[in-house]
């Protein structure tokens, strides 16, 4: 568990900043928690981790915080997860997959720009999978756009799961016109 105020440029998380692309191995989080008065940086913070690479496991965690950026790729929990596959487009040989549960966040996430979630701020790429099962938030979010109560954006060409997830955040977009903001997630391509 950590706690305190956190202050970083980009790749900032209350337990792990930054796992490097093509990250080795199997990662487990259990029982972590992040309490303090605020995490804010540039861009891709999560109360959590900041950038996720890897194959990653993480259950039963929680940030109770407020998180500001003033770029994009902010989660409560995660802020970008991403996949880099180095042997072409076919998330089955990628090395980067996530399944979390039973994990939540509340709290205030302020954001200056797009892809921002209560839980995950974004997946991008080739990621092998995704599971997200009895996850919450609870709090506000507000961004520009693909902003989520849940996830951001779930732009992932992996599979993907969502079980048992709620959010009662509210959600607020700083834009106006035609946007991607949603209660439970702002876009998924």
């Amino acid at each position: 568990s950590a706690s305190g105020k956190l202050k970083g440029n980009n790749n900032v998380g209350g337990i792990v900043g930054l796992v490097e692309d093509g990250a080795a191995g199997t990662f487990s989080m259990t029982d972590c928690h992040y309490t303090g008065e605020e995490i804010s940086a540039s861009g891709t913070v999560g109360g959590l981790i900041g950038y996720v690479n890897g194959q990653w496991t993480i259950s039963e965690s929680s940030v109770e915080t407020d998180l500001t950026a003033t770029a994009g790729n902010c989660g409560g929990l995660l802020g970008s997860v991403v996949g880099n596959d180095l042997t072409g487009d076919n998330p089955a040989t990628n090395n980067t997959s996530l399944n979390i549960s039973g994990s939540h966040y509340s709290g205030t996430l302020v954001a200056g720009a797009n892809y921002v979630g209560g839980a995950i701020g974004r997946v991008n790429g080739t990621v092998k999978s995704l599971i997200v099962s009895k996850v919450y938030t609870t709090g506000s979010v507000k961004a520009t756009q693909y902003v989520g109560g849940l996830i951001g954006a779930p732009m992932s060409k992996g599979p993907q799961s969502l079980s048992d997830c709620w959010s009662s955040s509210d959600i607020t977009s700083e834009l106006t016109g035609t946007v991607k903001v949603g209660g439970f997630m702002g876009v998924n391509t």
